[in-house]
């Protein structure tokens, strides 16, 4: 079982590499509005899109939830069946018997470890969310994931750790490549027809998360105005002046959109360390 400090490392990386600065959201839809106040008190956020949600936060008291109801109004009432549930995976913290926070995949039970239970190796799955950390569902069965340098065909046979890389465009096969393993300079595009390709994800095994037009990784850019106000991606300049960060929504009681990071902002220095310090005390 993947223990809580792994997880809290792992959802680092992955908050980072998805939701850098705030929520993820077009330049034309609405951004959740949010103010704060003490905990237990009945106004605490609202949403102006998206009404019947419910949100742990840790602003609430703990046998209290933040919803949001039809009229756009957030509001902390107490954790009942009429609220929506969090679903977690396997090795997530459960309370058995909680309306509020339910494992739903594999055997959809809190173990007495109080972590939701998932399938064993061999054991039947859907999906891999079924399987326990370190497997995987390989043709309804959970499977150990592969090591960095086997053949695959999917990211999920490489683990959280690595990407199933192909190296070629009529490759039949890929091989697990480790997340950051590759240099400025490396090649990880494919030469098309004169045009490189890059496969879909890819750029997250180079240290710099960026990819030039020749498909090598390259140093990455910085977001010269992160954390700052914008509109739309382009006025989030980076070092690059062809080159443009994301325009996300924040968590703020206007609904503002901010800078997101980019590649060679330091902030990823803490993700590059974690990541790696997770993947040698690992599997």
């Amino acid at each position: 079982t993947q223990s809580t400090w792994e997880m809290g490392i792992l959802l680092l990386f992955l908050a980072l590499l998805s939701v850098a600065q705030g929520q993820s959201s077009s330049s034309n839809s609405s951004c959740l509005k949010i103010s704060c106040v003490a905990p237990g008190s009945q106004a605490f956020c609202s949403k102006s899109d998206q009404p019947l949600l419910s949100l742990d936060t840790g602003v609430c008291k703990s046998d209290q939830v933040c919803y949001v109801n039809k009229r756009y109004d957030g509001v902390c009432v107490k954790k009942t069946s009429n609220v929506q549930p969090i679903y977690v995976y396997p090795g997530q913290p459960c309370i058995k018997n909680d309306p509020n926070r339910i494992c739903a995949f594999g055997p959809k039970a809190c173990g007495d470890d109080g972590v939701c239970a998932g399938f064993n190796i061999n054991q039947a799955c859907v999906r891999t969310a079924d399987c326990n950390y370190g497997l995987y569902c390989q043709r309804g069965f959970c499977s150990p994931i592969l090591g960095v340098g086997a053949e695959c065909t999917s990211n999920d046979a490489c683990g959280r750790l690595a990407y199933c890389y192909y190296s070629s465009i009529d490759a039949a096969t890929g091989y697990c490549v480790a997340y950051f393993s590759f240099d400025d300079g490396d090649q990880i595009g494919v030469n098309v027809g004169g045009t490189f390709v890059v496969q879909a994800g890819a750029e997250k095994l180079c240290r710099s998360q960026s990819v030039n037009v020749n498909g090598t990784c390259t140093k990455g850019l910085k977001s010269t105005r992160k954390g700052l106000n914008c509109t739309t991606d382009t006025d989030c300049k980076t070092t690059d002046s062809n080159s443009f960060a994301s325009c996300k929504c924040g968590f703020t009681t206007g609904g503002n959109r901010y800078c997101d990071l980019h590649g060679d902002d330091e902030e990823w220095g803490s993700a590059h360390t974690a990541v790696s310090l997770l993947a040698n005390l690992s599997l």
